[in-house]
């Protein structure tokens, strides 16, 4: 039953031969999309309730929370040697899925789609990186993640469709050579 789904990921060397393999979840978590970069690998998916992506069956700082009973996006980060190293969610309280992950550089973007109202900032804070849609049956979006710093201390960042078209706004605490 989907309740009790876990996502994996494995490698095996270029003969073959198995090197290790993962689990993450804790409830109903699906991973859906995989990438690579340097010695980074990323994993994006839904999961609902809970997920622990180090040690499923172990709970506390390694764990993240969806909003509600809906499914939500996650991004996991493991090196190349299997070494869990962070967990992100992000959604709302509607279906929200990552179906994709992409990474270049120092940058990660998730694509996937959301229901609603749904924020993608972590941690998550009320209209702070929010994105909406009119549409009943939801809308796409692309989320990107900075691996290093950035060059600002960013407070607030919120997206919204007007007639005339996407307003950004903003607010941040400072700024370094920007």
């Amino acid at each position: 039953p989907l309740g009790s789904t876990n996502m994996f990921i494995a490698q095996w060397d270029h003969s073959g031969n198995f090197q290790w393999g993962r689990r993450g979840g804790g409830g109903a978590t699906l991973g859906y999309g995989i990438a690579a970069s340097g010695s980074d690998i990323y994993v994006t998916g839904s999961f609902r309730g809970s997920a622990n992506f180090n040690n499923p069956s172990a709970s506390g700082s390694n764990e993240i929370f969806s909003v509600g009973t809906a499914q939500d996006m996650f991004l996991a980060k493991y090196s190349d040697t299997g070494t869990f190293q962070k967990a992100i969610r992000g959604g709302g309280g509607q279906e929200d899925y990552g179906w994709s992950v992409a990474a270049s550089g120092d940058n990660v973007y998730v694509g996937g789609n959301f229901r609603q109202t749904a924020n993608f900032n972590n941690p998550s804070a009320s209209g702070s990186n929010e994105v909406s849609t009119i549409a009943i049956t939801g809308d796409a979006f692309v989320a990107g993640y900075s691996i290093s710093s950035l060059p600002i201390e960013l407070l607030s960042f919120k997206g919204q469709h007007t007639e005339s078209g996407n307003l950004l706004t903003w607010t941040t605490a400072s700024e370094i050579q920007n």
